[in-house]
């Protein structure tokens, strides 16, 4: 995996940049969004998809439930493997799943 990207999607900006540190040490190249429409965006922009997206789960505007419901949705990305963090607690976001 270490010609693959990886996204990383999350609003809280410490997050996003310790997770992309992390990886960038092991090699991995990465790009970051800080919300679902950058990622969007990142995903439509004409460049190579990543080989993995890592995505929070509760952010503002559009939570990564809706995210995860449009790549799912779009047949060109829904087969991209995703990792979701989050930092509630268990059953605080259950109502936006639906």
């Amino acid at each position: 995996m270490l010609n693959a990207s990886v996204l990383v999607v999350d609003d809280n900006p410490e997050t996003l940049s310790m997770l992309a540190r992390a990886l960038d040490v092991e090699g991995i190249q990465v790009r970051t969004a800080n919300s679902v429409f950058r990622a969007l965006e990142a995903l439509h922009d004409g460049t190579e998809k990543p080989a993995l997206i890592i995505t929070d789960l509760m952010m503002p505007q559009t939570t990564g439930w809706d995210f995860l419901k449009h790549l799912r949705s779009e047949p060109a990305l829904q087969s991209l493997p995703v990792i979701v963090i989050t930092g509630t607690e268990p059953g605080e976001g259950d109502a936006l799943a639906d």
